[in-house]
């Protein structure tokens, strides 16, 4: 898995894929003499898609090599002794309980403990399903041997990988193992959710917007038009922060002058192995594509998939990043965020499942990635006020609970809620707006500005009255 940290100190931009200069400029750091000519070679050879770009997946394909037939035999074995069933697929949960730390070659040979082991299986095996967006709770034999192949690069000795595989699975290297030839599975078809009257918060802002321009005829469309949107959200959001941010590389990649055409935009999906029907996408791509040319803009699908915070969340992360900014220069970097962050706190942190440690990385990375991203240029380890904010849109949108959102903050984060000032009210009921604006016309409104009152405003969206009442 040292891959992964290889191909993200070529990535100097952070955009999630190398390009020919990236490449070129990782050669002469490493002062490897290749002519201009075999380079691009080597290039077109790791550029599997030949979108002249080098995704993660390219790259790891390219780099390693396959197993020896004795190993793919042992990781053939393995995946048998936990398919017990015989479907076909192993559940990641069997393999973490079934995996015996305590018979691990290095904890035998008393250089790590049976805890660090097994450790450092789950959190390889975590890494692998991270790196190629896998969220199923099963492998398929195919997933499996190429966890194992990745596993199996950073081992030179066929006997030590031998001794792995019988002393953690219990597999017998005499035996010959039985292969199924591979079955491809059925795409199941997307689930067609019932329409609600009140959609979650971060499903609104499409409709809202829609529907607040509507004749009431309209209103039902509209109602349709948010749902395609949501369960487009609906299928990103589950694999988390990090894979929305990959999701948004992929869409920056196809981007032209900030617009997005439908066959770009069906294909950043399709890259990104999101599972999503063609007529979700093409729902989507008509709500947004206002003008009709087959076109989209960027910033709309990412406000699509996003949504946005509630003033009561912007408050609790405006509070976090206070706690980090001490000098209040506006700017925190990573020693001031460990220095805040008390990930020992955190129910996975106390129940072992996950290192405090771990937990700070994870977040120092994301943030680092989220703000390469939208700098277009490699983050230095400093953050922004503003871009401390972006990388916990991120991760509101992955947690639709307020509740869970505020205890965030309230246990990892140093926030006392009973500090923070209620938000008050800033717009009238829309019934009173609509009538003081049409009392005064726009032209009255400029000269009472002048003179320096406050003109009556204008009614507020549907939007604004949702923060509102969730307050």
């Amino acid at each position: 898995m040292n891959l992964r940290k290889i191909f993200h100190s070529i990535d100097q931009n952070g955009s999630g894929k190398l390009s020919v200069d990236e490449f070129k400029t990782a050669i002469k750091e490493l002062k490897l003499t290749i002519d201009s000519g075999d380079l691009e070679v080597i290039f077109k050879h790791f550029d599997g898609d030949k979108d002249s770009l080098i995704s993660q997946q390219e790259f790891f394909n390219a780099i390693r090599s396959d197993m020896n037939e004795k190993r793919a035999k042992l990781a053939n074995l393995a995946f048998n002794s936990l398919d017990a069933d015989k479907k076909g697929t192993v559940s990641i949960a069997d393999m973490k309980q079934k995996f015996n730390g305590n018979k691990h070659p290095a904890v035998l040979a008393g250089r790590k403990t049976e805890p660090q082991a097994v450790s450092e299986f789950t959190t390889a095996l975590d890494l692998y399903q991270e790196c190629y967006d896998l969220k199923a709770p099963t492998l398929t034999r195919k997933e499996f041997l190429e966890y194992y192949n990745n596993i199996s690069n950073c081992i030179e000795e066929d006997q030590y990988f031998q001794d792995m595989m019988v002393n953690c699975w219990a597999v017998d290297p005499a035996s010959e193992p039985e292969v199924p030839p591979e079955v491809p599975v059925a795409e199941a078809p997307p689930v067609k959710e019932e329409i609600k009257s009140e959609p979650a918060e971060e499903a609104k802002s499409v409709q809202e917007e829609v529907e607040a321009k509507a004749e009431p005829e309209a209103k039902e469309e509209a109602k349709k038009e948010s749902e395609a949107a949501k369960r487009f959200r609906d299928s990103i959001v589950g694999r988390g922060p990090r894979s929305i941010l990959g999701l948004e590389r992929q869409f920056k990649v196809y981007t032209k002058d900030d617009v997005l055409e439908i066959e770009d935009f069906k294909k950043a999906v399709e890259n990104f192995r999101l599972k999503v029907s063609q007529e979700n996408l093409e729902e989507v791509f008509k709500e947004l594509d206002k003008s009709g040319e087959g076109k989209i803009l960027f910033d709309d699908i990412m406000s699509v998939i996003l949504g946005r915070m509630t003033p009561r969340r912007k408050q609790l992360v405006d509070a976090a990043f206070t706690n980090i900014d001490k000098d209040n220069d506006g700017v925190a970097n990573k020693e001031d965020i460990a220095r805040i962050f008390e990930g020992w706190r955190h129910e996975d942190a106390k129940s072992g499942k996950v290192r405090a440690d771990d937990m700070l990385n994870d977040v120092l990375e994301t943030l680092n990635n989220a703000t390469s991203l939208h700098r277009g240029a490699k983050c230095d380890g400093r953050y922004l006020r503003e871009e401390f904010g972006k990388y916990f849109e991120y991760i509101s949108v992955c947690t639709p609970n307020d509740e869970e959102f505020e205890k965030l903050f309230t246990t990892l984060w140093r926030v006392d809620v009973n500090n923070l000032p209620p938000i008050a009210p800033t717009e009238k009921p829309a019934e009173i707006q609509k009538e003081e604006v049409k009392e005064e016309p726009k032209e009255e409104q400029i000269q009472v500005k002048e003179e320096g009152k406050t003109p009556a405003k204008v009614s507020p969206t549907k939007d604004s009255t949702a923060d509102q009442e969730d307050e």
